[in-house]
């Protein structure tokens, strides 16, 4: 009946249904009857374009209040149903500005919402995707779940799932929710450090595989470990989040700067935007990332210029290799080899300018550097001839008009 007579159905059906919630809510059976009712007359009303369910839903008094209560039914059946409807709710633009509303007027129910990350993985999933859509744009709301715990219980929800390195979707949804959290939110940004995400930060980049080899199987190589398209889409939301909590400009920037420091996360980002075994696309982001933590700070600026790239063939220092790397850019061969060619010489550039930004001792660095030493002065680290002189003078390549946009 919802198919062939939608709109009837639901003008006689919802109010009464908004009213069971209601009169019978110590009733599980009823009440999950109910939710799964509301289920079918939104998959019914989905096709439609006049979106009859959610304009009726709306026009009922309380009737997302009265929805939201059932997420403190003792029943986890009823909480997952409940978080499963108001997930299908959000995707209505009217729908979720009132929902959001509701639970801005309502904060013991947003509290239910936050608990459902501490439920069962199907339930915990569930109120992970309803926080993702309650949190995308309203600062208000974005505030209230994370001084009510959201970034530990973020924290929780990366190291049942194995990180970035081995976690599925789940971990790309909770870095997402991290990052709404923090994304123009200075207070938010100033808390995530004070929780138990910031000592996590560290492992956040951590590339060991957490399984165990089987034992009637090879042992891979851990130094090595395999990249797929989750891991990778992973690791970039890892990076975009670290890169929110140094933008230029904020109050907090300096000081979480100062924190990446003494963490010693430095090096291993370095790794990320160096290392040859690596994706582009984490490449390209640990690079704009590196770039945005020495920016202005003098202690990573220096870290930066100690550092070194060791490959098979030769160290040399990781200064260079950046620049080397936005005038020259790197051997890629994937399908659209020169689109992420050109992404990841502009971060590359990004890197150096942000370690140039007030640091005349680094400027100084990368002028001496652009000659070689004499020969007869025994170095350990080994310079080659310029990246910007010897671009400069390769005619043979298109790298000639990059050259002097690096200088």
């Amino acid at each position: 009946m919802a198919g062939s007579f939608h709109r009837e159905v639901i003008d006689i059906s919802l109010p009464v249904l908004v009213e069971l919630l209601e009169s019978d809510k110590e009733d599980s059976i009823i009440i999950r009857a109910v939710l799964e009712a509301f289920q079918s007359l939104g998959r019914a009303s989905s096709a439609n374009p006049d979106h009859v369910f959610e304009s009726a839903l709306i026009t009922i008094p309380n009737s997302l209040v009265s929805i939201l209560k059932t997420l403190s039914c003792d029943s986890p059946e009823i909480r997952f149903e409940t978080a499963s409807l108001l997930c299908s709710l959000t995707v209505s633009g009217e729908l979720r500005e009132s929902l959001e509303s509701q639970v801005l007027a309502s904060p013991n129910e947003l509290s239910s919402i936050i608990d459902l990350l501490k439920e069962e993985d199907r339930i915990r999933n569930e109120g992970l995707l309803l926080l993702l859509k309650l949190t995308e744009e309203n600062a208000e709301i974005q505030k209230i779940v994370a001084f009510q715990g959201a970034f530990d219980l973020v924290k929780d929800i990366l190291e049942k799932e194995g990180g970035p390195q081995n976690g599925d979707v789940v971990v790309e949804d909770a870095l997402q929710l991290a990052l709404n959290l923090l994304q123009f939110n200075a207070s938010n940004q100033k808390l995530f450090v004070e929780t138990s995400m910031g000592p996590y930060l560290p492992q956040l980049l951590s590339r060991e595989i957490r399984e165990p080899p089987s034992p009637s199987t090879e042992a891979p190589d851990s130094a090595v470990p395999e990249w797929d398209t989750q891991s990778t889409t992973n690791f970039c939301m890892a990076l975009k989040l670290l890169r929110v909590l140094v933008v230029n400009g904020s109050s907090n920037t300096y000081a979480n700067q100062t924190y990446f420091h003494d963490a010693n996360m430095v090096p291993a980002i370095f790794d990320l935007a160096l290392n040859a075994e690596i994706p582009t696309m984490v490449r390209r982001e640990a690079l704009f990332c590196i770039g945005d933590i020495v920016r202005g700070h003098e202690q990573n600026q220096m870290l930066m210029r100690q550092s070194v790239n060791e490959t098979e063939d030769e160290v040399r220092p990781a200064v260079l290799r950046l620049i080397e790397l936005a005038v020259l850019g790197s051997e890629e061969h994937e399908e659209d080899a020169v689109m992420s060619d050109i992404r990841v010489r502009i971060a590359a550039m990004h890197a150096v300018q942000c370690f140039c930004w007030k640091n005349s001792d680094g400027q100084d660095y990368i002028g001496a550097a652009m000659f070689s030493p004499p020969a007869s002065i025994p170095i350990t680290i080994k310079f080659k001839h310029s990246p910007l002189l010897h671009s400069l003078l390769d005619v043979s390549t298109n790298t000639t008009t990059r050259a002097p946009l690096s200088l």
